[in-house]
């Protein structure tokens, strides 16, 4: 009963997105207000004009924030900060561009400025 309860707390309004994850591993994020989605000659067709196959899409799920991987310029010579995933630091670099020539493939979560963005290194 009490997993009831708390499973009857959460109300789809509390998820803001809609993540498509893709089987190379990106993901598009939806926001859920107003969106409504149809599949039209294999593809999954979102509201707002986003359009995916439906052969490369390899999950869905709801998210409270958004998840995309964005890009950050290369703002000055202050410190970047780099942590994977878990949290973990991984290390501190004088620019964005030494940061992606030191680490291996994979995604990364960035601190710089008062930015905390996601990139991938490929």
């Amino acid at each position: 009963m009490s997993l009831l309860a708390i499973l009857g707390g959460m109300q789809a309004a509390d998820y803001k997105y809609l993540v498509l994850e893709q089987t190379d591993g990106t993901t598009v994020d939806l926001p859920t207000e107003n969106l409504s989605l149809t599949f039209s000659g294999g593809n999954l067709v979102a509201s707002n004009g986003t359009t995916l196959p439906v052969a490369s899409l390899a999950q869905m799920f709801f998210s409270k924030d958004p998840t995309g991987i964005e890009e950050i310029a290369d703002k000055g010579r202050l410190s970047v900060l780099v942590y994977t995933p878990e949290g973990h630091f991984v290390g501190r670099f004088d620019t964005l561009d030494q940061a992606r020539r030191n680490l291996k493939k994979g995604i990364y979560i960035v601190k710089k400025n008062n930015e905390t963005l996601k990139i991938a290194v490929k």
